[in-house]
Formats: structure tokens, C-alpha cells, sequence
């Protein structure tokens, strides 16, 4: 992340901050997310393990923000959001799956790098989120198809099931298991890769990727994501699935029939320039126009 967000205010410390404004008509305003914590807590460690010996404070800042807000339920701990966010009709407090796969990355690679038994227990306590169903107010969706983790957890039965927060989940859970050798972390994994292969075609419309399972297509941005997700479950687990979904979307993202069909805006925009310069055009070649130009400029136009 870094600050490369312009809504993101990032404080002394390097604890970020972002500022939502209004989302479908309601005013969200400046929130911690716990999502972008971890996110800003992982550029920190990337750029440490770059040689900027700066961002290990930074790094461990967030790291400990984590270890401090995180809330307590009998052997599990949450990451609460508390703000609504009207995209998905939630109110506070609400989950995510990805705020606790991220979160458990962050810390696990805070302990990795510390060897503090406070970020090794604290992200073993949110790891255990998992085991939890949404229906007794985790983050995971358990079926016969495997375990799905979901990012927006919405308490009623509409169910988003968004596929970058699964996998973003599935990648936190996949570091605490490389970081300590956990055989639950492998379960957890492997529970969620299951589901993920069982319902990843439902995220394929033939010509771009979906955002969630109720209908939303990916953006231009969250397309790539997806992407670059294939692959790095491909390199994860060696699966010749991925890779082949990886192809695919990838095919996808170098259409520019289905870059403009992923957003009708900008097709709209690209028509409407189009036109304006079709028209422009036309009327510099017009012998009126040339000499309109000549009175103006007093020179002549070829």
C-alpha cells in the first residue's frame, strides 16, 4: 500500500487511516480498517526485507496495533469492522475472512521476525476464526464442497462469497502454515483450496472474471488480481488448475472488447470522444472553418 492511496492519511507511527466519504449516499468518513492495517504492515516488512531499515518500527507498529484490537471470543479472536458499508448493506460491527487471513500473515511474519511469542499467539487466535461458522459469528461458510471464507460477512442469507478476499484469506493461512509447519493451518488450507476449485467456474462469465458470487463483475484492477492470483496458488500448491484458470483470465485481460465491456463508463466515454473527435474532425476540413482560422490567426492553413 504505502501511500500511494490518496484517501489514506497515514500517521506519525504508520498506522493508516482511510477516509470513505460517502458510499451509496451514507457518509462512512475516516475509518481503521483492519484489512488496510495489515496491508500497510506488510509493505512495511517488504520494504525492510528490501534493506530500509526505517520500516522495521513501522512494521511492528502495526504489527502491535493487531495484537491490541483484536477481539476476544472464548479460544478465537476478531478483527472488527466499526463502520457500515453500504455496498453489501452491512452495520457495524461486522467480520471478514480477509481482515483474519491478512492479519494472521502480519503477524505470523512479525514473530518470524521477532521470535515474540505475542504475535506467534495472537495470530494462532485469529487462525482459529476459521474453525468458526458464520452462523455462530465467524468468517467461514462450511459445505460438502469444502470451506469458504468469506470477506464480507453479512449475517443474513445473502452471501457475496468475493473471490479475491477468500483467496487473500487462504494466502494468510497458507504463511502461518510455511512460518511454523501447523497441521491445522494445512487443514484450514487445504479445506479452503477445496471449495475454491469446486466453485471457481462460477467466477468465469467467458469473457472476464466476477467479483463476487450475486453478479458483480471484476473491475479493470481487481481483474488483474485475480490473476496474479492463479498463479501464485499455482506456485503454492503446483496444481495445473490454477495455471489453467491463470491462462484464461489472463486471455480475458488482454481483450480489448472485454476491457471495455468490463467497464461501460469508459466505453461510453470512448464512444463519446470518438464521436466529438469524428465531428471536430470534419469541421477542420471544412473550407468555413480554414478561413475562420485565417482571420484569427492571420496565417494560412494548408
Amino acid at each position: 500500500m504505502g501511500n500511494s492511496v490518496s484517501n489514506v492519511v497515514i500517521n506519525e507511527s504508520g498506522i493508516p487511516m482511510i477516509d470513505y466519504g460517502y458510499s451509496n449516499e451514507i457518509y462512512v468518513g475516516k475509518q481503521i480498517n483492519p484489512v488496510l492495517i495489515s496491508q500497510q504492515a506488510l509493505y512495511y516488512e517488504y520494504e525492510y526485507q528490501r534493506g530500509n531499515e526505517s520500516c522495521k518500527k513501522l512494521f511492528l507498529n502495526n504489527a502491535n496495533y493487531l495484537v491490541e484490537s483484536a477481539v476476544q471470543y472464548n479460544n478465537y479472536t476478531l478483527w472488527q469492522y466499526n463502520f457500515p458499508w453500504p455496498p453489501y448493506n452491512l452495520t457495524s460491527p461486522w467480520v471478514s475472512a480477509m481482515a483474519q487471513g491478512q492479519g494472521v500473515q502480519a503477524l505470523i511474519k512479525a514473530y518470524n521476525m521477532t521470535g515474540e511469542d505475542k504475535y506467534l499467539n495472537s495470530a494462532r487466535l485469529a487462525l482459529n476464526s476459521f474453525y468458526i461458522d458464520v452462523e455462530n459469528g465467524g468468517v467461514t461458510y462450511k459445505d460438502r464442497n469444502g470451506w469458504w471464507y468469506e470477506e464480507y460477512v453479512t449475517g443474513t442469507d445473502v452471501q457475496p462469497r468475493v473471490l479475491n478476499g477468500m483467496i487473500f484469506s487462504l494466502f494468510g493461512i497458507y504463511e502461518y502454515y510455511r512460518i511454523t509447519g501447523d497441521e491445522d493451518a494445512k487443514f484450514l488450507f487445504d479445506q479452503g483450496i477445496i471449495s475454491l476449485k469446486n466453485n471457481l467456474y462460477k467466477y468465469d462469465s467467458g469473457d472476464w472474471t466476477h467479483y463476487d458470487a450475486i453478479g458483480n463483475k471484476a473491475g479493470i484492477s481487481y481483474n488483474k488480481v485475480h490473476i496474479n492470483q492463479m498463479l501464485q496458488l499455482y506456485e503454492i500448491t503446483g496444481d495445473s488448475f490454477f495455471k489453467e484458470y491463470y491462462e484464461k483470465f489472463n486471455k480475458y485481460d488482454q481483450s480489448p472488447i472485454s476491457t471495455l465491456k468490463s467497464k461501460k463508463l469508459d466505453y461510453i466515454l470512448y464512444i463519446s470522444n470518438f464521436i466529438f473527435l469524428s465531428l471536430t474532425l470534419e469541421m477542420i476540413s471544412s473550407l468555413k472553418f480554414k478561413k475562420y482560422v485565417r482571420n484569427i490567426y492571420s496565417r494560412q492553413i494548408k
